[in-house]
């Protein structure tokens, strides 16, 4: 009974039902208005950063949240505990975490899976806001460090966002790229048409 409380108070952290449910994942994929954006998060362990790109997947939701992530590495899932708290911390009910599409992942699978793989680099990549982007390209974005020289073997393009700052975040890079993409993309034109 208490459990069941606490549940409808929204204070039992979510699972992740998408962990190991390839269909569950492919009814997603189909229920978008226009092709998703997929990040491969790459050994992001920092709660914050965790809890902002997931506040940013929950407002492309247009029926379905518009951005999947492949968890790599070390990155926590959404429901660790300090995550968890900081997304209820801003009024998200904690079933809205289980609407967004994650799965544990290494990017060599990704890649064998037939998708692109465009990480995000500090300087010398190509122009991010001038990328061509495809509908199968999965953005890696590496957590503290970035992408070790292993992790950038897998890449198949480089982007840099043009900035005078020789280093951006994760929760500013996430944003940046997801509503550029999907704002080219169609998705809330496409939406207004329905």
């Amino acid at each position: 009974m208490a459990e069941e409380s606490a549940t409808k108070a929204g204070l039992v952290r979510p699972r992740n039902p998408f962990e190991g449910n390839e269909v569950l994942w492919n009814e997603w994929e189909k229920q978008c208005i226009v092709p998703p954006v997929r990040i491969a998060l790459v050994h992001l362990n920092k709660p914050y950063d965790l809890a902002q790109s997931a506040q940013i997947a929950l407002s492309t939701s247009v029926g379905v949240p518009h951005v999947g992530f492949e968890m790599v590495g070390t990155t926590l899932d959404f429901s660790h505990e300090k995550i968890f708290s900081k997304v209820r911390s801003w009024n998200i009910p904690a079933k809205c975490l289980d609407a967004i599409p994650r799965r544990k992942n290494s990017l060599e699978h990704i890649k064998t899976q037939g998708f692109r793989l465009v990480g995000t680099v500090p300087s010398n990549g190509k122009n991010a806001l001038d990328f061509e982007w495809q509908d199968d390209d999965v953005i890696v974005i590496g957590g503290a460090n970035g992408l070790s020289r292993d992790d950038q073997r897998f890449l198949d393009e480089t982007i840099t966002i043009p900035s005078d700052l020789h280093f951006m975040t994760t929760t500013s890079v996430i944003p940046i790229l997801t509503y550029q993409i999907l704002g080219n993309r169609g998705l809330w034109h496409q939406n207004e048409k329905s």
